[in-house]
């Protein structure tokens, strides 16, 4: 008798046995499309490991439920705990313009030697907006961070040009005291700083009007004045120190220089000026000869016996 070609048939597996092993992937499945439905719903950003491994925690809480029988809402409650992984916020990066600055940098006159105290902290505070200093005969435009005074194109510009074109001298309304305004160049919306004399030429295009500040532009303002603030108070504190402590000096009086005595009369100097005195009466034709002789006589016996005339 031949060989049958046909293969002999595998003993068959339990259909029972067969839908156990899809059973469980199916659950998890469910388990893991209703949390990222849910999660995706309600715009939440998840990272999908983090997901795959809340949904294995709450597993066995549905092992033996049939996947047809899982609820959504009771799966969302299961799952409510779980904390996506959070991203550091981006830092929010401004570009404040010469318009919503306040407006106390541009109200104030500043005299041409005073221009360190007012430039260096507005630039502190606002490093992105250029700022151009101009009188009749100098200019000087700045932009991005100056850093300290010492040693800056500030200091000279202050110390070379300024000084030398207001001679030194006392700042006038005209010439030496600077005024502040907003400007903008090329367009309005590439603005600077103006600080310019009476006599100096005002920029071409001048700005009146400001703007209305946004909420968060207006939290980075007051965070950055805070700021330039406290250097300020620094900067005074480092000043007191440097300035060398006043000695008091001790006032001592004048020596008093004894006044020099009087001097006492002796009785021969003044029996010398008392016949002096007689004489230059005889020389007048005041007494005659012989009352001269008499006076004189008299002087002499007086002063013999420590008299006085």
């Amino acid at each position: 008798m031949a060989k049958s070609n046909k293969n002999t048939p595998k003993p068959s597996v339990p259909k029972k046995r067969r839908s156990r092993k899809g059973v469980a992937l199916k659950r998890y499945n469910k388990l893991l499309s209703i949390t990222l439905s849910d999660y995706k719903k309600k715009g939440i950003e998840y990272d999908l490991k983090e997901v795959r491994k809340e949904v294995s925690s709450i597993y066995p809480n549905y092992k033996n439920v049939a996947p047809s029988r899982i609820r959504k809402k009771e799966v969302i409650k299961s799952v409510k705990g779980f904390k996506p992984k959070e991203e550091a916020p981006e830092k929010d990066t401004f570009t404040i313009k010469a318009t919503e600055v306040p407006k106390y940098w541009f109200d104030e006159e500043i005299n041409w030697f005073d221009l360190d105290k007012w430039i260096i902290p507005f630039n502190e505070a606002y490093p992105e907006i250029p700022i151009v200093i101009t009188s009749k005969n100098n200019e000087l435009r700045i932009k991005g961070d100056i850093g300290g005074y010492s040693g800056s194109l500030l200091q000279e510009f202050v110390n070379e040009e300024l000084r030398e074109e207001f001679e030194n001298d006392s700042p006038t309304m005209v010439g030496g005291i600077f005024f502040g305004i907003p400007a903008w160049q090329d367009r309005p919306d590439k603005q600077y700083a103006f600080w310019g004399t009476m006599n100096a030429p005002l920029p071409p295009n001048v700005i009146t009007d400001y703007d209305e500040l946004e909420p968060r532009v207006e939290k980075e303002i007051e965070k950055r004045e805070e700021e330039v603030k406290k250097k300020q108070e620094e900067r005074k504190k480092q000043e007191k120190k440097k300035l060398p402590k006043d000695k008091k000096k001790k006032v001592v009086p004048p020596k008093e220089v004894p006044a020099e005595p009087k001097r006492q009369p002796t009785p021969l100097a003044d029996k010398n000026r008392a016949k002096e005195i007689l004489l230059e009466e005889f020389k007048l034709g005041i007494w005659t000869k012989d009352e001269y002789r008499e006076k004189a006589n008299k002087i002499d016996n007086m002063y013999s016996k420590g008299g006085k005339l």
